[in-house]
């Protein structure tokens, strides 16, 4: 619900795509440090016994609402013109069939596997596969989380001048960074030492902290490409974030699905999580080893192949960002139409 309520107040704060690009860029700045905060609470949880909820819960709820409150007042000033017409599945197919589309929904399909199998399978790596016990695995997982955090923090100013000051397509900075990533992460895990899970944070932080930046200024491209398409076919300018982001987060739960059917692939084994490793069968050991380091680095590449064919850059952008200028001032609309689902 709250990024259905974002990405249907964006178009009408800002008409432009260039500043709607930027703002997604800022957005994406406290996306990514809403994500490490996280992390570092998750990482608390870990070594502690016992930790404050209650404090945990004001450290984030708050500043939250103080930062959103001027946002919330811009919002509720925002008079919305809502078509009531309900989503087909004729209309999700025809969008996913465009090449933007699909590249990028698989794209984010790709992204979610690789995350959800490094947090699933990296304190099974460490226990079984490199032996170390599960207090020190904790240390590690502690260490690796505080070294991905300064980097994506360090990261963020880097990757904005990037984007935004320089105006470099994020779809070189993000297929860059996951080729790396995927590479360094097969190589590294292939050693089978502990320590390499610090540094392969540090650069997993990194990747995120781009990653973070540019899936804001892609699904508005991508909303801008829907909007001029639907225009061009029925005059009527209506803007979708919603239901492309709902679209996206299927890709999302499609990851998790399959973190959940690894899992049950390493029961089918016979992993018995209360047994020795030396008395597990060593298909289970095996199966840890390729779920952590040979999966998530085909995927994370696969990540990188898919944005690389990601259509709407140079030519092609100037093109559907001329178009969608030229449609708002044809129209002379200040109220934007979005559908909801």
């Amino acid at each position: 619900a709250l990024f259905a309520t974002y990405f249907g107040v964006i178009p009408e704060m800002y008409p432009n795509p260039l500043d709607r690009g930027r703002a997604g860029v800022f957005v994406g700045i406290f996306n990514a440090l809403s994500g490490i905060t996280v992390v570092v609470v998750v990482q608390f949880v870990f070594v502690k016994s016992s930790v404050n909820l209650t404090g945990v819960v004001l450290l984030n709820v708050l500043p939250m609402l103080l930062l959103s409150w001027p946002g919330i007042k811009e919002t509720r000033a925002i008079k919305f013109i809502q078509s009531h017409k309900k989503i087909e599945c004729k209309e999700v197919l025809a969008f996913m069939t465009q090449r933007s589309s699909f590249t990028y929904v698989m794209s984010t399909f790709f992204h979610f596997i690789a995350n959800t199998l490094n947090i699933l399978f990296l304190v099974f790596w460490l226990t079984r596969v490199t032996g170390v016990c599960i207090e020190e695995a904790a240390q590690l997982l502690g260490a690796a989380g505080v070294a991905q955090l300064f980097c994506g923090i360090v990261g963020l100013p880097f990757f904005r001048w990037i984007l935004v000051t320089k105006k470099i397509h994020p779809r070189k900075i993000v297929c860059l960074g996951y080729a790396l990533l995927g590479v360094a992460g097969f190589i590294g895990v292939q050693t089978k030492t502990k320590m390499v899970v610090v540094p392969l944070g540090a650069l997993r932080g990194l990747v995120f902290s781009v990653n973070s930046l540019s899936n804001r200024m892609f699904v508005g491209w991508l909303t801008d490409e829907d909007m001029v398409r639907r225009y061009n076919v029925d005059g009527k300018v209506v803007r979708r974030e919603a239901f492309i982001q709902g679209i996206v987060g299927w890709s999302v739960t499609g990851a998790y699905l399959v973190g959940g059917l690894m899992t049950l692939i390493l029961g089918a084994t016979g992993y018995n999580g209360t047994l020795p490793t030396r008395c597990i069968p060593s298909a289970s050991v095996d199966f840890i080893h390729f779920a952590f380091g040979t999966l998530p680095a085909i995927v994370c590449i696969g990540r990188a192949v898919a944005l690389w064919f990601w259509p709407l850059y140079g030519k092609k952008l100037r093109e559907m960002e001329e178009s969608t200028l030229k449609i708002k001032e044809f129209t002379g609309a200040e109220v934007i139409q979005t559908e909801v689902i």
